[in-house]
């Protein structure tokens, strides 16, 4: 049959939520070697990279069929007789390209992992220079062609710190910017952060810090607000979680462990923070079901997914109104009584299409959760507005493809037109131009380059050919 909807919104809710599969480490009856103590995950296309913080591991998990997930490879520390030197006690990846980038806190480092094969990884960068208080990387994030990585010695008391390092070359990963924390500059016992444009908000006991980063090399705090509890005006940011923060849009959303709550602060004016609402736990005196302890958060279009590590659950909020949070669902481990075999200790999430991947420390498993999207062969529609699209197979763009902020490419370009890029651009493949190219950003790559045309760059034209240059003329610089 089909289904008509003549006028109206068609809006699809979630509230039941179904585990669909568990993968577990092998020492927990599972499949999965050196899947002890599942961190973070992070997913692009058919594969899940997976930290295992006992197991001193990244993993890369075929997750193309949901309900049968299989482990294709995996890189060790060499703590465990592994081949990468920068991976003991992994907290935090972010992919980028057919690079992921880890926070390693067991080796102080920042490792660079080439996943382009993923039965067959190889750590190409690495850097654990404690001499520039590199000491308990936490939580890491890639843009433009630098990470920023933040430190914390959340365990020994302390302040931690924030680093950014020049990527581009994966091979030589280099400090351009830093602050090391201290009790007056802004940084203290450090926890989480969010990055939006040329600020980096940074969590830390309790307050919350706005660092300027539009100069790579001289990163700075421009603003602190504070937890009620230290004399402030914000109600709950008292001990957020670790890398519990995460910025959409004009909002910043942050786990308050030591609160059992969600804060929710408009960021619209970086120097003039405003929380407008806070969810707390029932046993805070709240209306959230399941949110002691609030550890992941993760925003996929009008929807907020929170991990909680005392309840074991995973829970969904609908957040289109920011000053009306409204909890939509959620479910639990069994050992709290709940339908899920996978969800002991929650840790990471990544909500990619209609599953929820999430990490469960206790269990030594992945949690795959069918989040009750819509699944159909064939769409037909005019516009579409999504906070992330995962296309796993190909994408035929017959019109514009217009990116306002970094393109990542991990493979092969090919430009048959012109392109007119006004951010930053990351080739780790091969690009063909056969056409001129306007180009006002930061051009980053990471193999051969060849442009047939005028590259043309602020004040500065360039005629290349296969990638040599011809003429170069510069007027107004």
């Amino acid at each position: 049959g089909e289904f008509i909807l003549n006028r109206g919104n068609f809006d699809h809710k979630p509230g039941y939520f179904e585990e669909v599969s568990c993968l577990r480490d092998n020492d927990s009856g599972g499949t999965a070697p050196y899947f002890a103590g599942p961190r973070d995950v992070f997913v692009v296309g058919k594969y899940a990279y997976v930290l295992g913080i006992t197991s001193n591991s990244l993993v890369v998990v075929d997750i193309s069929n949901p309900n049968n997930l299989t482990e294709v490879g995996a890189i060790l520390d060499d703590s465990v007789n592994g081949t990468a030197h920068c991976l003991a006690s992994p907290k935090d990846i972010f992919v980028s390209g057919h690079y992921a980038y880890v926070a390693a806190t067991g080796d102080n480092g920042l490792s660079i992992i080439d996943i382009s094969n993923p039965s067959n990884m190889t750590e190409v960068g690495c850097i654990n220079d404690s001499s520039n208080n590199i000491t308990k990387p936490l939580s890491v994030y890639v843009y433009g062609g630098y990470a920023y990585l933040l430190t914390s010695t959340i365990y020994t008391g302390g302040s931690g710190s924030f680093f950014i390092f020049d990527v581009r070359n994966s091979s030589n990963p280099t400090i351009v910017g830093s602050i090391i924390g201290n009790s007056t500059n802004g940084i203290y016992d450090a926890r989480a952060f969010g990055m939006s444009g040329d600020y980096a908000y940074i969590g830390n006991w309790q307050t919350l810090s706005v660092t300027d980063i539009s100069n790579v090399s001289n990163p700075h705090v421009v603003s602190s607000i504070a937890d009620d509890s230290a004399g402030g005006d914000f109600s709950s940011i008292f001990s957020p979680a670790q890398n519990g923060m995460i910025v959409s849009g004009k909002y910043l959303y942050l786990a308050a462990g030591g609160d059992d709550a969600i804060s929710i602060i408009d960021i619209s004016n970086p120097l003039n923070l405003t929380e407008v609402a806070v969810i707390k736990d029932d046993s805070a005196g709240g209306i959230a079901t399941f949110l002691d302890s609030p550890k992941k958060i993760f925003i996929a279009g009008k929807y907020m997914y929170v991990s909680s590590i005392n309840d074991d659950a995973f829970s969904v909020f609908d957040i289109s109104n920011p000053y009306n949070i409204i909890e939509k669902g959620y479910i639990q481990d069994d050992n709290q009584g709940g339908d899920a075999e996978c969800l002991n200790q929650p840790q990471g999430i990544f909500i990619s299409g209609k599953y929820a991947y999430v990490t469960a420390k206790s269990d030594n498993g992945l949690s795959v959760i069918d989040i009750t999207g819509i699944d159909t062969p064939s769409i037909n529609t005019g516009n579409i507005q999504a906070n992330a699209l995962n296309i796993i197979d190909f994408a035929n763009i017959a019109g514009d493809l217009f990116v306002m902020q970094t393109l990542n490419i991990g493979a092969n370009a090919w430009f048959g037109k012109s392109v007119s890029i006004f951010k930053d651009l990351d080739v780790f493949g091969i690009s063909v131009f056969h056409n001129n190219v306007i180009f006002e950003g930061n051009l980053v790559h990471n193999s051969n380059t060849g442009i047939t045309g005028n590259y043309t760059s602020g004040n500065c034209w360039t005629a290349y050919s296969g990638g040599i240059i011809y003429e170069t003329n510069c007027s107004g610089a």
